[in-house]
């Protein structure tokens, strides 16, 4: 092979690398929401992200996995920098076929929200995810 072979075969593989590295990321991205994709179609900007009642006050995408948190905690030793989680607080249940019929009073998994449909999204017992219906939960902030 002569140095023309040499530096074609370098040039195609690192076409093909980075062709598969950048189909790998794009394949991992999450979904658009539907306000993202119209807020794209129409130019116009996207709305901000939702602010959570914690004491630091950070952003917080609801369509993301849940997250810990960094929450201040009130200890009888002073205040204590504590890991926190968003989960489920189940209100109600006017269907009694939904999955959570059975668990008012009761906390679940916080997966985000599908803004569109009006419902969260969480984890049932059995481990499939499910919708909670806005009206019938509300989002709270737990320690670890």
């Amino acid at each position: 092979m002569n140095n023309k072979e040499i530096v074609a075969a370098c040039a195609l593989g690192y076409v093909v690398v980075t062709v598969v590295i950048a189909w790998l990321i794009a394949r991992n991205r999450p979904l658009d929401t539907i306000e993202e994709r119209i807020a794209r179609a129409t130019d116009a900007p996207a709305a901000p992200p939702e602010r959570i009642g914690t004491a630091d006050s950070s952003y917080v995408d609801p369509d993301s996995p849940p997250v810990l948190l960094n929450r201040i905690v009130a200890t009888d030793r002073g205040p204590v920098r504590a890991g926190c989680k968003r989960v489920l607080l189940i209100l109600k249940c006017d269907d009694p076929l939904m999955w959570y019929a059975n668990l008012i009073d009761k906390q679940v998994p916080y997966l985000g929200e599908w803004k569109s449909e009006g419902r969260y999204k969480s984890r049932e017992p059995a481990g499939y995810i499910n919708v909670v219906k806005f009206g019938d939960a509300r989002v709270i902030v737990v320690p670890v």
